[in-house]
């Protein structure tokens, strides 16, 4: 007697954007901006802790990569978040990259959207984008 095959697994119909996943493929183009963040001198002065400047680049990069902004879902998952912490953690990175009260990164928990300000990021961390 023979044993059943195993079922074949069912395909996946949407895409990772579609169903609110996220993806974690960057752009040569997107890495050489964030390297660019991360070498600034205002950056480097404002996260200390190598580990904070990697999570905080590591947000950036993934909203730069998505046209500066994605649900609050889509970020949490890429961060390693729960989603009802989303808010909480981006104004924990809302401390480092906001400067002199202009809004680099922010949660809109009416829309649940996460939103970066590009013109922001370059102008208070002196670099072009």
């Amino acid at each position: 007697r023979s044993l059943p095959l195993p079922p074949s697994p069912q395909l996946t119909l949407l895409s990772p954007a579609e169903t609110g996943e996220a993806t974690t493929q960057v752009t040569t183009a997107t890495k050489a901006k964030i390297n660019r963040l991360g070498e600034s001198g205002i950056f480097l002065a404002r996260v200390e802790k190598a580990a904070r400047r990697e999570q905080v680049l590591r947000a950036v990069e993934y909203l730069l990569d998505r046209s500066d902004s994605a649900s609050g879902a889509a970020f949490a998952s890429a961060m390693a978040q729960l989603p009802f912490r989303v808010g909480g953690f981006v104004a924990g990175l809302a401390e480092s990259l906001n400067i002199d009260g202009y809004g680099v990164i922010r949660y809109d928990p009416a829309t649940k959207l996460v939103s970066l300000n590009r013109e922001q990021l370059e102008q208070g961390f002196d670099i072009k984008l």
